[in-house]
């Protein structure tokens, strides 16, 4: 999603993953109001997602593997699936399994990690954030240049 500053992309996302209710209207999510049943909201948000494009937007773990396997945690998936889920979405956007232990911000995005969706600060590099390849939520992207994101 692409609009200039103060257009409203964040806030419509979230509507969509249920950190805003509308006051009229409703979000529908496969045909059904996600407000019809407001204590089941927190499952909408495991089906809508949302990244901003730079890192101070977003909160990291120590380790790059930890980051990634924040969303499967929250979902409460086993150990052995977060484990997967990881290992599969590093794959998917090319990060190298040996950096799953170093830290989102030394990641450099010259082939070593996708760039700065990862939390490095990498030019040019083309890729996306690993959090959200994980195999959780249809994602709704907040702030993110398609130019950038095209693995997704």
């Amino acid at each position: 999603m692409i609009g200039h500053t103060g257009s409203g992309k964040s806030t419509l996302v979230q509507h969509l993953n249920g950190l805003l209710r509308p006051t009229s209207g409703q979000v529908l999510l496969e045909g059904r109001d996600i407000w019809a049943e407001p204590k089941k909201i927190r499952d909408v948000r495991f089906q809508v997602g949302m990244v901003f494009q730079y890192p101070e937007h977003q909160l990291f773990e120590d380790t790059t593997y930890k980051d990634i396997a924040f969303g499967p945690k929250n979902m409460g998936l086993s150990e052995d699936e977060i484990d997967a889920r990881v290992r599969r979405a590093a794959a998917f956007v090319g990060l190298k399994e040996e950096l799953l232990d170093k830290s989102p911000f030394e990641l450099s995005g010259r082939g070593e990690a996708p760039g700065r969706h990862c939390g490095g600060h990498g030019r040019g590099t083309r890729g996306a954030h690993p959090r959200r390849a994980h195999g959780g939520p249809r994602s709704a992207w907040a702030g993110h240049d398609p130019r950038t994101d095209w693995r997704l």
